[in-house]
């Protein structure tokens, strides 16, 4: 049976920081760029969600962000590095996205820099908001434990959504938050560059004796 890898996308993947930050400023949604980056200490659409009980602050409409994301997305250049991970990584594990944007784009953007065949499934937002209950559906779905599984994200809230799927992570410093947002956070090891994302993930299922 294959272990199974789970990415995070934005972030990960793709720079889509500054991109998604500029629909920030479109819409007018009135906050900055650090505000809009600690909305990912914990569940993205937990924090919309506390955002919105604030009647000053403008609600986000779901349907517009995302039409406004796909266009940027689309744009957009594999992280450097990852294009070469991903392929290696595929020829011995099982690859699942699980992210916070809806499915529909990330599976554009993967066709479209043909790297959607390394993956076997992508659950987007429209699948479930909780990453949580994603990662748990990805355990059902391939017959694994947790100790079978590893995640790969960029933010803090993730790992501590892994942490609740007892899910070990990896964090990775080239995404939404920079290498200190991970101070006394748990997770498995910390990478700094796609170029060492294959070794760190091979030593975590096949550690050195």
């Amino acid at each position: 049976m294959k272990k199974v890898i789970l990415f995070d996308f934005d972030g990960v993947i793709v720079d889509s920081f500054e991109a998604a930050y500029s629909i920030v400023e479109e819409l007018e949604l009135g906050f900055d760029r650090d505000y809009y980056r600690k909305m990912f200490l914990g569940n993205i659409y937990d924090s919309v969600d506390d955002h919105h009980k604030d009647s000053n602050n403008k609600v986000t409409d779901q349907d517009e962000w995302f039409n406004l994301y796909t266009k940027k997305l689309l744009t957009l250049p594999v992280i450097p590095g990852m294009v070469e991970a991903l392929t290696a990584l595929g020829q011995r594990y099982a690859l699942v996205v699980v992210s916070s944007s809806i499915t529909s784009p990330i599976h554009s953007y993967l066709e479209l820099h043909n790297i959607h065949h390394l993956f076997d499934k992508v659950y987007g937002a429209d699948v479930h908001r909780s990453k949580v209950e994603k990662m748990n559906m990805v355990l059902t779905e391939y017959g694994v434990t947790g100790p079978d599984c590893l995640f790969v994200t960029d933010t803090v809230g993730d790992l501590r959504e892994a942490a609740k799927a007892n899910i070990a992570a990896v964090a990775v410093t080239w995404g939404f938050h920079p290498k200190e947002y991970f101070a006394d956070q748990v997770y498995q090891t910390m990478v700094e560059h796609p170029d060492d994302l294959v070794l760190a993930i091979d030593r975590y299922f096949k550690p050195q004796k």
